[in-house]
């Protein structure tokens, strides 16, 4: 299991993404789960305490910008569970989406009950 207090970078990197979004609240970094580590970036899920909103983030070291460090984030409705179970599967290609589209065009009134 990664240890926050053990990683420079984590600690300092963290610092992007150590507000809700949201709500503002602080976070700490003890918080934040590392997912996944992978060349200089890390994977970390942030749940808010205060409003419950969740945060997926990349956190990576950039040769661009003062601090040579990054943050990309995103809210979310997934769990840290989810997150790892999602993101080993295939992409959906546009063929895919189209066809599903099509799928529901032709035949509305069978899948309108389940969604109502």
């Amino acid at each position: 299991m990664f240890d926050p207090h053990s990683s420079p970078f984590f600690g300092e990197n963290l610092k992007l993404v150590s507000y809700c979004p949201l709500c503002e609240n602080k976070h700490n970094a003890t918080e934040a789960k590392v997912l996944d580590e992978n060349e200089g970036a890390k994977l970390v899920y942030i749940h808010c305490k205060k409003c419950g909103t969740n945060v997926v983030a990349v956190v990576f070291h950039t040769p661009i910008g003062p601090f040579g460090m990054g943050s990309m984030g995103i809210v979310t409705d997934l769990t840290a569970e989810d997150v790892l179970k999602f993101r080993e599967k295939v992409d959906i290609e546009c063929d895919d989406a189209i066809e599903l589209y099509e799928f529901f065009q032709s035949k509305p009134k069978e899948w309108v009950q389940h969604f109502q």
